[in-house]
Order: C-alpha cells, then structure tokens, then sequence
C-alpha cells in the first residue's frame, strides 16, 4: 500500500511540474500528499487503507 501511495504521490508531483514548466500552470509553493481512507458502507467508519487491511476489515464486520 506504501508503495502505491508513493508511486501516486511521485507521479503527481512530476505532472504538476511539467505543467508548471509549461506554463500551463501557477505552481507556486506546493506539496503532495496521497491518503488512502477506506469507508464502510455498512457502518460509515473510515480509516486508512492500511489500518483497515491490518484489523482483517471494519470493526463492525470482526464484531459480528
């Protein structure tokens, strides 16, 4: 998952300084940051994919 969130987060910050390159454009003073949240459909919690993927799913799920 780590490696996902750093491969999005390299991509985008290459696209948005190509663009700023280009002119296309303001750049400015930026910064990426990739969070990955996953949401239960069941119970509406939320928590990081890898939390989520740690725990073997949603509390609400493990509890029944």
């Amino acid at each position: 998952m780590n490696a996902l969130a750093s491969r999005t987060r390299a991509v985008t910050t290459d696209s948005v300084e190509r663009l700023a390159s280009a002119g296309l454009i303001d750049e400015g003073d930026t910064s990426v940051f990739v969070d990955v949240r996953v949401t239960c459909e069941v119970c509406g919690s939320v928590s990081s994919a890898s939390s989520f993927l740690e725990s073997g799913g949603c509390s609400c799920r493990n509890d029944a």
